[in-house]
């Protein structure tokens, strides 16, 4: 059997990027035998202690664990995959015979300012490997900017968590991925149309989750922390509206949303107009008021909102995650063939071509009236929540904002 290498950072709960990783670890272990080397970073003590909480994160993984990436020249390595900008220069250093492979799942020299870091990320898709991104956006983005190799599988769902419970009656309800740790979640401007929402529709509904973090937030609320995936899927059946906020590429969280006929707001950026189809989603202005309006005008028009869900389910009828994992399988097998015209196709082409959605007068006034309010509540603490959680080792003064 051949034998793949994957090189991944050190663990972080409620992750859904290393759940991608360790789905498409299990998919290749049909194929491949696969060692999983895991960023040493002190907290376990062994090869054994890693699986286990891997197991307990991520669910079971066909694979073997490694602690530290002290990666093996004796076993004869087909592939060598990294998962992580800091990943890719330990692949890139390794002398054995395998084939270099690079899982993309966001355009990561975005996590951070344009500088040092921002320059070391984008370096790493310039180092010749193959790349294999989730999503044609990305994939499209490493080609024109650094004329990389690059290949991509489609965003999908797992059917059988994701999907439509036609016995669910929904409340009005908006849901919102809250993950102040990330900022390409925009934590910040999410909060701000959500306080636009609660303003002018009170009777609506929010709830919070994706962070253990736990703070005061200046309207009312439920915070459900981090979910399981089965919670996940019970929540979009419940909720009217969905608000996904991804800056670095799309997440696989409004797919999701929307096999569970959760219509779905997300921003109007470039990166999310290649992979979500036309009337499936709505992209608004990068903008609190305008992320608003979106929100308002699916709580507000009933037809609208069934229409969306329809189409959405529509669209996501033919894209189980299986779908996805058999496009990844093929690009494996691309690379092992030497197949570098799959890897240099022509560019995935626009899907998405609707207007962004522009706030309203009502919205656009009201978001006025809060900015120019000197020392406003709710304006200051989100300010504030987003600036601390920035600064490392801050647990003190964390403390005065965060709800025990």
């Amino acid at each position: 059997m051949r034998k793949a290498a994957w090189v991944i950072p050190s663990f972080i709960e409620g992750s859904g990027g290393y759940r991608t990783v360790f789905q498409h670890v299990n998919v290749m272990s049909t194929e491949f035998e696969c060692d999983v080397y895991v960023y040493n970073s002190g907290d376990y003590r062994s090869d054994e202690e890693l699986e286990q909480n891997a197991t307990r994160l991520y669910g079971e993984c066909n694979c073997r664990f490694h602690l530290g990436y002290d990666i093996s020249l004796e076993i004869p390595y087909d592939l060598i995959i990294a998962t992580a900008w800091m990943t890719a220069e330990i692949v890139y250093r390794y002398k054995g015979p395998a084939k270099k492979v690079y899982f993309v799942q966001d355009y990561e020299p975005m996590f951070y300012p344009v500088g040092n870091q921002y320059l070391r990320a984008a370096g790493t898709y310039e180092l010749g490997f193959y790349h294999i991104t989730i999503g044609r956006w990305l994939a499209k983005k490493l080609k024109e900017e650094h004329c990389a190799k690059a290949a991509y599988f489609d965003f999908c769902a797992d059917k059988k968590i994701y999907f439509s419970n036609k016995n669910q009656n929904r409340e009005k309800a908006i849901c919102f991925i809250y993950q102040p740790d990330k900022p390409r979640r925009g934590a910040e401007i999410g909060l701000e149309a959500l306080t636009l929402v609660k303003k002018i529709r009170p009777d609506v509904t929010v709830y919070l989750y994706g962070s253990k973090e736990k703070f005061k937030i200046p309207f009312e609320h439920s915070n459900l922390g981090l979910v399981s995936l089965q919670q996940c899927a019970e929540l979009y059946n419940k909720c009217s509206v969905g608000l996904c906020i991804s800056a670095t590429n799309p997440s696989r969280i409004p797919f999701e949303m929307m096999a569970c006929g959760l219509p779905v707001v997300d921003v109007f950026s470039n990166n999310n107009l290649y992979d979500f189809a036309e009337n499936t989603i709505t992209l608004a202005q990068c903008r609190p008021e305008s992320l608003a309006q979106a929100v308002i005008n699916l709580l507000d028009n009933q037809e609208s909102n069934r229409k969306i869900s329809e189409q959405e389910q529509m669209f996501m009828s033919d894209r189980d995650i299986n779908v996805g994992l058999g496009q990844f399988m093929k690009c494996i097998q691309g690379v092992l063939e030497g197949q570098d015209e799959l890897f240099q196709k022509e560019e995935p082409a626009l899907t998405y071509q609707g207007e962004p959605i522009i706030a309203g007068e009502e919205v656009q006034e009201l978001r006025n009236e809060i900015v120019a309010t000197e020392n406003n509540d709710w304006y200051s603490k989100i300010k504030r929540i987003t600036w601390i959680r920035r600064i490392p080792g801050v647990k003190c003064i964390k403390k005065v904002l965060r709800v025990e």
